[in-house]
């Protein structure tokens, strides 16, 4: 009877110590996903950097493009004003300042699409650096850390469908109401 009792204490605490690693298991595991996460996230705004460079420079091209063709036309109508002479010195002046990068689509549509993809891509920049703050500010918080666990922890439990990213943005977002969405100019 006596070495049952003392089983059980051991079998006890044995369960106890394990219980307890698995915690620090959770926590460990919150901690480097909420990380990998903000190390994602750099390298998505590292990659949308690139991106937001190389639209300024298409749009930079169809700004000197624009305005070539504008000079262009100045010059024709002085061809129709003043004549051949000063028409010749205005072309050898605007063929001096001919753009060098290929002629992009200048039409109005061309300009549409070329400023929505801009928009699309300081977009996407503004909600890369929104995750970032949010996942650094979660890596480092363990109270949230321990409701989120026991959210999942219930949600297994009950059966519920594991959370989209959607609902994760939510979670952190009413958790974090300091932070809001484009209060700061993305720094990677």
């Amino acid at each position: 009877m006596k070495w049952l009792k003392k089983g059980l204490i051991v079998g006890g605490m044995v369960a106890v110590c394990f219980g307890l690693l698995r915690v620090y298991g959770a926590y460990q595991n919150e901690q480097k996903t909420a990380l990998l996460a903000v190390v994602q996230l750099r390298q998505a705004g590292e990659i949308v950097k690139v991106e937001l460079a190389e639209n300024k420079e298409r749009q930079a091209c169809v700004t000197a493009w624009l305005d070539y063709n504008l000079e262009e036309s100045k010059a024709k109508t002085i061809r129709i004003t003043v004549g051949e002479v000063a028409y010749a010195k205005e072309e050898a002046r605007i063929f001096s300042h001919r753009p060098t990068c290929l002629q992009p689509d200048t039409s109005v549509d061309g300009i549409f699409e070329g400023t929505e993809n801009q928009l699309g891509i300081i977009d996407k920049e503004y909600r890369i650096w929104y995750g970032l703050l949010l996942e650094q500010r979660y890596a480092s918080d363990r109270k949230l850390q321990t409701r989120h666990i026991l959210h999942r922890a219930w949600g297994t439990l009950i059966g519920s469908a594991p959370e989209t990213q959607e609902e994760w943005v939510s979670f952190l977002s009413k958790h974090y109401p300091d932070i809001k969405f484009g209060q700061e100019e993305p720094k990677f």
